[in-house]
Parts: C-alpha cells; structure tokens; sequence
C-alpha cells in the first residue's frame, strides 16, 4: 500500500531534503479530486492488478473529454504550488492523449503540453507548448513521466520562469496514479575514493562529504585500472589512468540524477560493472543486477531521457564472444524493471559508447570489425556505426551512418549545438586522416576529410 503521507527524507547534518507533495495516489478510494472539464466522461477509483494498488480511470469520448485535478474551487482548488516545479506520474494509455500542466509565469498563463509524439513541437499559439513523451507510451502498460517543468519551460522560452504550479488536466480515455510535485535533489555528487582494491562511495553535497558505501574489488579484476574516468563530476572529457603501480586514486564515476536518487556505476564486490542508486543515505545504496560482465568503456555509458528512463550498457573488448559483454539494458529505475533492450550478437568485437538523448531518443556509438573489408586473421578494419533507440528491441536500430576507421585510430561521438551530433573518426593505418560527420534528427547533413601529411 502506498503511503499517503508526504514524505521527507532528512540526511546526516540535514545536508538532503526530498519533498514531494501527493495530489493522487487513488489509496483514499475517491475521486473527489477530479472534476470532467468538458464533454461527456467518468472518472472511477478502481483496484488494478498490475500496480496492485487503486488508480484513477477515465472512461470518455476519448480527446474530446478532459479531466482535471487542480480546479478554480473546492473541492478540487488549484495547487497554487510555488516551491516544487518538477513533476512525476503514472499513466497507463492504449489511445491518444494529451497531459496539461496548468502554470503561471512571469509571462502569464502556460500549459505545459505532453503527447505520444516523437518530437518537441514547441509553442502552438500563445499558452500551450507542446513536448513528446514518445509514441510508444500508448501500449496499454504502465509508464512513470517524470519532468522538470522549470527546464520544459524554459527549453522553450529561455527568458521565462514559473511561479506557480496550478493543476494537471488529461485528455483521453486512460488510467493515472502517483501524480507529485517535488523539489528535485540536484545537488548530490557520488565521489569514489579507491585505496588498495577498496572503494569508499561518499554522496558530496556542498562541501560536506558522507561515506555511504564500501565495495571491494576481487584480486582477479585483470582490467580494473584500465579504465576511463572522469576527473571532475562534470567533466565532458574522459582521462585514461594507467598507473598500475599506484595503489590511491578517487573519481566521479558516471552518474545521473533522477528526482531525489541518484544512479551511478561502480565496482561490486563480484568485480564486475553494476548499476547503483542512492538517495544518499547508507540503507538506500543498492545494486541492481546481479552480474555484469567488466565494460572497457563504462564510464560513458550512462543517461536518462526526459521520462527518467536510464539506458546503460555493457560492452567489453576483452571478453570475446560473450553475451553479456554487448549487451544494452534499459531502467525505470526499480530493479523489476531493469532489463536488457538488446544483445548485439553480429560481431565478436564491439565497445558501445557515447550515450546522448535527444527528442527523448537515445542516440549511441557503436564500433565493431568491419567484415566487408577484412582480411582473414585481420582484424584492423573497423567502422564506427551510429544507433539509435526507442527503448524497446524493435526500436533499437543503426541509423545507416558508418564510417571506417581502424584499431589504432580512434571514433568520437558528441553533442553539439541545437541538438546535432558529431562524428569524428580518425585513421592512422590507411593514411593520417580525420574524418567529422554532422548528423541532425539521424541524418547526415554535413561531412569533411582532412588527411595530414606523414
């Protein structure tokens, strides 16, 4: 049963405050929060089998009957929120929709607009912007959004600011439960300090450190030091650590921050790469797969999308012709719901990285032999291959954007302005040569070679 009570959880030194306000969890059997705007409609509680818990259901003339909570008077009075301006829901739809949050600004009135669409389409007339949660969240299963409205908003109108949340209205017939505001912890960093096959996992607020987490690293962990690591938490550039002989080292692993956790990669105590989260707390530091092969470039393979869905991977150049070495998983953020998308199964070889979102879909690097051009027991033709994904297996695809490169040089893959990716790819073996390739919603719209001279 879920807790109807607001809950606060308060840190050591008070150094983290979660906050959420509740404005529907279904547990108190009512709908007395909820009016139908317009046309013809119901709103029942009811018990569902999935979420085992009450929810909300609407049974309408599908987009022409709106449901509100947050109204102009009691009962359902509008929020008038000013302190929490993220927002979290779930939702469980099998037709089309429309979710409206309902904000003041300093610019006046805006509905903050989300559909099953794949793109952003911005403002549509004065008050309503429109974003897309993606179109494969009608499938009739539970979805969790999660959304930093102040970040929607401003994605849009970079000079404005909300001053109050006043109520969510959904088109469409459908079933919705745990509808929050909160205040996002964003401030928490997980610093690693590593000495003599020991890790101590701190959360970092401000200036205050609180050791949360001790892992132990196996003797037989062959590559452990052989591993990219960022050198500050918000470092875009990745620095390669070699000093074996070094016993001391500490790092920001690769972390993001969801609501009031934040999940990270780290060492378990089997040797191998796992996915945690924390809410900076000691109880509440877990793991949640039970193995996981080593990944050679794990550090940067981590992201969220919008909904607060995080995709990893595991990819491994050392462990040929294992499943779990190519593998890429998907995470609501619970362990029963943290599976793998996809196994990439084609090549013997391959490391997976470069993880970036853009329109909510996860863009990333894959580098694998290129059989094309190889020569038998030659395993120095390579191509940087370009994929793209939904979430889903189906959906995991390559856009069709190659490029060869080989084993000695290198392919970069990163974000650049108004959301456009860069390729980058380098060859030392076939000619000093550097290749950049501009890619725009999966597309090649720009490309340029430049070969040195020796």
């Amino acid at each position: 049963m879920k807790n109807l009570k607001i809950v606060i959880t308060i840190l050591i030194l008070s150094f983290i405050m979660a906050n959420a306000t509740i404005y529907e969890n279904g547990e108190d059997n009512s709908t007395g929060k909820w009016k139908v705007l317009d046309g013809i409609g119901a709103i029942h509680n009811i018990y569902d089998d999935t979420k085992k818990s009450r929810v909300i259901e609407f049974n309408g003339n599908g987009l022409d009957t709106s449901y509100i909570n947050g109204y102009k008077k009691n009962p359902m009075p509008k929020w008038n929120n000013t302190q929490e301006k993220s927002i979290t829901w779930s939702m469980n739809y099998n037709e089309d929709f429309k979710v409206y949050i309902r904000v003041i600004t300093k610019k006046g009135f805006r509905f903050l607009t989300y559909t099953p669409e794949d793109t952003n389409r911005g403002f549509d007339g004065e008050k309503y912007i429109y974003f897309g949660l993606g179109s494969d969240i009608i499938d009739g299963n539970w979805h969790t959004i999660n959304r930093d409205l102040e970040a929607d908003l401003k994605s849009v109108e970079n000079d404005n600011e909300i001053i109050s949340v006043n109520g969510i209205i959904f088109r469409g017939s459908g079933k919705v439960d745990d509808i929050k505001l909160f205040k996002p912890q964003t401030d928490m960093k997980i610093y690693i300090e590593e000495e003599n096959q020991v890790e101590k996992v701190y959360a970092i607020i401000g200036d205050t450190k609180k050791l949360i987490k001790y892992l132990y690293i196996p003797d037989n962990q062959d590559n452990y030091y052989n591993r990219y690591i960022n050198t500050t938490p918000d470092d875009n550039e990745i620095s390669y650590y070699t000093e074996q002989d070094d016993n001391k080292r500490s790092y920001y692993p690769k972390q993001v921050a969801i609501n009031s956790k934040v999940y990270f990669l780290a060492i378990d105590k089997n040797g191998e790469i796992n996915l945690f989260s924390t809410d900076g707390t000691i109880q509440n530091t877990i793991s949640f797969l039970d193995t996981l092969s080593y990944s050679f470039s794990w550090e940067k393979n981590l992201v969220a999308d919008n909904n607060g869905t995080l995709y990893f991977s595991t990819s491994n150049n050392y462990h040929y012709n294992t499943d779990d070495s190519k593998q890429l998983w998907v995470s609501d953020g619970t362990k029963e719901g943290t599976h793998i998308i996809k196994t990439f199964d084609d090549y013997y070889r391959i490391e997976i990285s470069y993880f970036y979102i853009i329109n909510n879909t996860l863009y990333f690097l894959i580098e694998h032999p290129d059989y094309d051009f190889m020569y038998y027991s030659d395993d120095s033709n390579h191509v940087a291959e370009i994929y793209k994904s939904n979430g889903t297996s189906e959906g995991t695809v390559s856009t069709g954007i190659r490029v060869r490169e080989d084993v000695i040089g290198g392919a970069y893959l990163r974000k650049i302005k108004d959301d456009k990716l860069e390729l980058s790819v380098s060859t030392l073996i076939s000619g000093n040569c550097e290749y950049i390739v501009i890619i725009d919603n999966g597309k090649i719209i720009s490309k340029e070679e430049t070969c040195y001279e020796e």
